[in-house]
């Protein structure tokens, strides 16, 4: 410290002495106070009398003499004034220095950041509760959402892909709700549905029924048709609602989806009859295009989805005079879709609630881009499945077919007036 500047000495001193609030007591070896100085006030020892008793007059003095070492240091030693402070004892010439470093801001400080380290412990305990609640609330949200698909899922099997769609989107309420629209229906009913169910078992009806609907179904989706229901054999289809393309677009879509649905189902013939059913699907097909109420029918308790209107008896009724493997279309359908197809007017019919007379048309082909027509020819008996739509015929394969229907013929012919014997069938596919 000597050979230390005087300033910086004094600098020294201040930060030791004054900035550190040094005090010292004095202890004989009969543990009497001889001596204090310092910022005894700092400590509560301002009133300290020398001559007494150390330990009677400092109670943290208890315990810690007589001094059994030369020197060692009790670190923040609470006092009775609230502050704390460093102890250093020092034993020279027989009597115990005791000198007192004021440590309650350091005190303060440690207190703040044990403080602070435990908030900072409850905060994580809490954080780690609710990344816990979180994750019971997220699986609970997972299983929630696995079960809303699975129902979700069940659902869109009892509803239109439009209206499922739709409903599921928003953009539809489930509220009683009607617009009038103009729409093109479709109806197709099965001929000899009932002695056909006569003859087969109803595990057969069943997968045949089912088979059907599904190919049929798959045909109207694919052309944008919503499927009303599933009357029996019959099947409901309509186009304008939820979505549109436009009145001539969506009669054109309907015609397109009822010749395909003829192929198709001259296709499920065949397959039919081969695994050994002897009198497949005839089907029947009616379409007509006209304003009708759509939405919403029911109870607030139990809604339908569906099409009503005389435009709709139409349809029906059409179907119901169509012959079997063929389309009968209404003549409002066939003003916005004659360009596209061959038809013939069939006699006037009368149908309860309409008021105008109504010309049916049947198809009798599709017509190609030069306005030719082209011919489907559909013939489905016992003996004879026969679909020949030209337009899907691949060219390499024209030959074939012309082949045989030669063969056909000719087996017929030389048939003569034989009468068949029962059960003896020939089938030209």
């Amino acid at each position: 410290m000597d050979s230390l500047p005087a300033s910086l000495a004094e600098r020294l001193r201040e930060l030791t002495y004054k900035e550190r609030a040094v005090a010292y007591l004095q202890v004989d070896a009969a543990l009497t106070l001889v001596g204090a100085g310092g910022h005894l006030e700092n400590y509560g020892l301002a009133a300290i009398r020398v001559g007494e008793s150390a330990v009677e007059q400092v109670f943290f003095l208890e315990g810690l003499l007589p001094l059994e070492e030369t020197s060692f240091f009790v670190p923040s030693v609470e006092l009775d004034c609230g502050r704390a402070a460093d102890l250093h004892f020092h034993l020279d010439a027989g009597t115990v220095w005791v000198v007192l470093l004021d440590v309650t801001a350091y005190r303060d400080a440690t207190r703040r950041l044990q403080q602070k380290a435990y908030e900072m412990t409850l905060l994580q305990e809490k954080e780690a509760q609710l990344n816990r609640r979180l994750e019971e609330r997220s699986r609970e949200l997972e299983a929630a959402n696995d079960f809303l698909v699975r129902i979700s899922t069940k659902i869109s099997h009892y509803l239109a892909p439009q209206i499922y769609n739709s409903i599921f989107s928003g953009q539809k309420d489930v509220t009683i709700h009607t617009e009038r629209k103009e729409l093109t229906i479709f109806f197709s009913d099965i001929m000899g549905f009932t002695a056909t169910t006569e003859r087969l078992q109803p595990e057969q009806i069943t997968l045949l029924l089912n088979e059907y609907f599904t190919e049929m179904s798959a045909i109207a989706l694919k052309h944008g048709g919503t499927v009303d229901k599933f009357i029996g054999d019959a099947l409901v289809i309509f186009f304008g609602d939820p979505e549109t393309k436009g009145t001539m677009e969506d009669a054109r879509a309907c015609l397109n989806m009822a010749t395909e649905m003829q192929r198709r189902l001259a296709e499920l013939n065949v397959k039919w009859r081969g695994a050994g059913t002897e009198q497949p699907f005839r089907v029947r097909m009616g379409i007509n295009t006209g304003f009708c109420n759509v939405g919403n029918f029911g109870s607030i308790d139990r809604m339908d989805y569906t099409a009503i209107g005389a435009e709709v008896n139409l349809a029906a009724r059409l179907q119901s005079i169509a012959e079997p493997g063929h389309i009968v279309i209404s003549y409002e359908t066939y003003a916005l879709v004659r360009d596209i197809v061959a038809a013939r007017a069939l006699p006037e019919i009368t149908v309860k609630g309409i008021r105008r007379a109504v010309v049916p048309y049947v198809v009798e082909g599709v017509l190609d881009d030069a306005g030719r027509k082209i011919e489907i020819f559909s013939e489905h008996m016992t003996g004879l499945d026969f679909y020949l739509d030209p337009r899907a015929v691949d060219a390499t394969a024209i030959e074939r077919i012309r082949e045989t229907l030669r063969n056909a013929i000719a087996a017929l012919e030389g048939r003569g007036g034989e009468e068949a014997p029962v059960g003896s069938h020939h089938r030209t596919d």
